[in-house]
């Protein structure tokens, strides 16, 4: 499973399938303590692309994700996978992509670092 599948399937309590090579954003419903929420995973991009790398369709559905859940997001989930390297040219890349949903987005975006157990035996 990728890392943004275990997340969804963390935070919602469902099996999620995984996610690695999908073009279009799948929305998820489900409750947490009584509220219903909707996570909206998008295709995976900046591990593997630059914007200027990445095809045309994987922005447009980034930025028409946020119409899956009118009146749009309130929080973004922005999940890295800390055993994976973390290049400049990822957090580039990562800036650049967000930025296709306005430069407020920043205040709205919590990062998730998964599969921090893979760490324990690394320095």
């Amino acid at each position: 499973k990728s890392d943004k599948a275990s997340v969804i399937n963390n935070i919602l309590g469902v099996e999620v399938e995984s996610d690695e090579y999908f073009v279009k954003s799948v929305k998820r419903d489900g409750e947490v303590n009584g509220r219903k929420i909707s996570l909206i995973n998008t295709p995976c991009w900046w591990e593997i692309f630059g914007l200027q790398d990445s095809p045309e369709v994987v922005k447009q559905e980034l930025v028409c994700s946020v119409f899956l859940c009118e009146p749009g997001p309130h929080v973004f989930l922005l999940v890295i996978n800390p055993s994976l390297s973390f290049t400049e040219e990822n957090r580039l890349s990562i800036e650049k992509h967000l930025s296709l949903f306005g430069e407020k987005i920043w205040r709205h975006t919590i990062v998730i670092i998964t599969g921090c157990d893979s760490l324990k035996d690394k320095s």
